[in-house]
């Protein structure tokens, strides 16, 4: 195991990690990621993310705690670096802790496998935040995979990342336009649900059995129209306060997790 020092925030390859950690424009050009925290690296690469190289910081992280790490990825490149420049590129400070470089993964529809019959759709999601909490969600609760439409946040933010633990990379994800996802789920004969705020709706009762998925749409204008093409039921959370709405993590959750019930029901 080579490991080589970086001592200065000037070095180049720092320059670029910061780079790519501030700049989504920039990750996908060249189509890297940037995963922190053993536990997240861990599921990144059980998933299948090639690592191009991982940096830690010998004072806080033993080297014996990066070997689960690195006893597959023979010849990949280890820095260890100086406690004031690590913080620089992680978010956790003083704590065991590493950040990996990898290669983006494919998410087009074509290359998207639902581990189950139920799915999740997310249209337009605004905050990184809420978009991990809502794959953190589906990780729990079973669901097959998502399908993120039109997104404001990019899949692979750091914030995402962080808010997911790392279960961006334990459900599978497809990422693409709304006009694109309608036309997959009609060819894939999914039953549609829809989660429009201002409609009657069911959702305790609505048969959400089989070969099912459920759209959300922002924090902000709730789903837009062009899903109701596709209604096969309208799911409306009941709000018995002042607030006329959930947070999109928090309405998909509960979604999620009334979907597992009455799949497990069925079975």
């Amino acid at each position: 195991m080579r490991i080589q020092e970086l001592s200065s925030a000037q070095n180049p390859r720092i320059r670029e990690l910061v780079h790519l950690l501030e700049k989504s424009r920039e990750r996908r050009r060249q189509q890297l990621l940037v995963v922190e925290g053993l536990r997240e690296i861990s599921l990144a690469l059980q998933s299948g993310i090639q690592p191009q190289a991982l940096f830690f910081c010998g004072r806080t992280t033993p080297l014996h705690l990066l070997e689960p790490l690195t006893q597959d990825t023979e010849g990949l490149p280890l820095f260890d670096v100086k406690e004031e420049v690590f913080a620089k590129i992680a978010y956790r400070d003083g704590v065991a802790n590493a950040v990996m470089l990898g290669r983006m993964p494919d998410t087009g529809l074509s290359h998207f496998r639902p581990r189950t019959s139920w799915i999740m759709v997310i249209e337009g999601v605004e905050k990184p935040g809420n978009l991990g909490a809502v794959f953190r969600s589906a990780d729990a609760s079973g669901c097959g995979g998502i399908v993120v439409c039109d997104p404001a946040a990019d899949l692979f933010h750091p914030n995402v990342l962080r808010s997911s633990l790392g279960c961006v990379f334990t459900v599978p994800a497809a990422v693409t336009d709304y006009a694109s996802a309608i036309a997959w789920l009609r060819a894939e004969d999914y039953k549609v649900f829809t989660t429009y705020m201002d409609r009657p709706g069911e959702w305790l009762d609505a048969g959400l059995k089989g070969k099912v998925a459920v759209a959300l749409g922002t924090e902000a204008t709730g789903l837009s129209e062009a899903w109701s093409t596709l209604n096969a039921g309208n799911l409306r959370i009941p709000m018995h306060g002042i607030i006329d709405s959930l947070n999109v993590s928090n309405a998909a959750a509960i979604i999620m997790y009334e979907i597992y019930r009455q799949q497990q029901s069925a079975s």
